[in-house]
């Protein structure tokens, strides 16, 4: 029996392309992340129309609809927190319509915003002594990767506001077209049910788990008994 978590996050090649890229970042300081999108079910909200989506009794809200993507990289890129705390905006019911968690990791932390009573751009992004790295876009989607890395030669420009700056090095990276951002999510449950990898699934799975641990450290939630390595 194999059970996947639908999650497109870790079947781009953008988060393959985060992962080589992190080391060039230097010292981690900074993680942030926003999904933010106003959810079509949200006047009828506004209107005492609840849908499952942003009802307590179904674990609806922005955390785990849309956040949850944004947790993923983080847990992704930089693995569990030493702890988590979720700050949130409560709708009339008591659901989060929005909310930022914070992340903490040992140097630096990690901020992951969702909304879904407001919109704002979408992007990930991560920072380091030596540069960054971006995601402009939804990060469901991520439909592209700029990697900014400081020049070695210890050379200077100016930037746009005339401040003298560190020379950098961009690199883009745009993954492959694909008919639907979920077809290489079932390229990959496919392949991994056809070869029996079980490895690939197990790791996968605790992937998963890591996110779920964060989101009930962040809420008080009580994790349902499950291993985590």
């Amino acid at each position: 029996l194999f059970v996947f978590e639908a999650i497109t996050v870790l079947h781009n090649q953008v988060i393959q392309k985060m992962r080589q890229a992190l080391p060039k970042l230097g010292a981690i300081k900074m993680f942030f992340a926003n999904y933010s999108q106003y959810s079509s079910r949200y006047d009828r909200y506004l209107c005492g129309d609840v849908d499952h989506s942003i009802d307590p009794a179904f674990l609806g809200g922005a955390l785990r609809d849309i956040n949850v993507y944004n947790i993923h990289y983080a847990v992704a890129l930089f693995g569990q927190p030493k702890k988590a705390r979720y700050f949130a905006n409560l709708g009339f019911n008591g659901i989060d319509t929005s909310g930022a968690l914070v992340m903490e990791y040992d140097g630096f932390f990690a901020v992951c915003a969702g909304a879904k009573d407001s919109d704002s751009p979408c992007f990930v992004n991560v920072q380091g002594e030596k540069g960054f790295m971006k995601i402009d876009g939804k990060p469901n989607v991520a439909p592209n990767l700029t990697t900014v890395i400081t020049d070695e030669s210890g050379g200077t420009v100016k930037d746009a506001a005339g401040a003298i700056v560190r020379a950098t090095k961009t690199e883009r990276f745009e993954p492959p077209k694909v008919h639907h951002r979920m077809t290489q999510e079932f390229i990959d449950f496919a392949d991994i049910i056809d070869k029996k990898d079980f490895s690939a699934a197990e790791a996968l799975y605790e992937q998963t788990l890591g996110v779920m641990k964060v989101i009930c450290d962040s809420t008080g939630f009580e994790m349902p008994n499950a291993q985590l390595s």
